[in-house]
């Protein structure tokens, strides 16, 4: 998981730190990779009858919106080799539009199931408009 690669890296960052050797995490956010035709999909999630059909549709019409319009691949090696040519790197890099950017600091500063909610409502179907009676 991006979890577990992120404390290994640490870790590492943590370990070689004494003998002169840095060691960056690059977080980028969505870029235009297209690689969403080759995206594994949950088959059965995918079916109408599923019970989770709605908000997997919704979820993965989003994420393929934002990676459709996410940042060039260019702008992403730009900033991995400016970290790379740094002297002393810093130990996180995050190349991700503001938006992005906006939902780290608020998972950092927000308690946790109030962020669970903000993001499970981005990636959730739309609802239509109440009409009035």
């Amino acid at each position: 998981s991006k979890n577990a690669i992120e404390g290994w890296t640490e870790a590492r960052a943590m370990g070689v730190l004494p003998y002169g050797m840095f060691v960056t995490i690059m977080e980028p956010g969505d870029c235009r990779n297209w690689s969403y035709a080759d995206r594994k999909r949950a088959e059965a999630a995918e079916n109408d009858d599923s019970p989770y059909a709605l908000k997997y549709q919704a979820a993965t019409a989003r994420i393929h919106h934002d990676e459709s319009t996410g940042l060039a691949p260019e702008k992403i090696a730009s900033a991995v080799l400016r970290a790379i040519r740094r002297k002393h790197p810093p130990a996180r890099v995050v190349v991700a539009s503001i938006d992005q950017r906006l939902a780290l600091w608020l998972h950092k500063l927000l308690p946790g199931n109030w962020f669970y909610r903000i993001i499970t409502g981005y990636y959730a179907p739309k609802r239509p408009p109440r009409r009035n009676p």
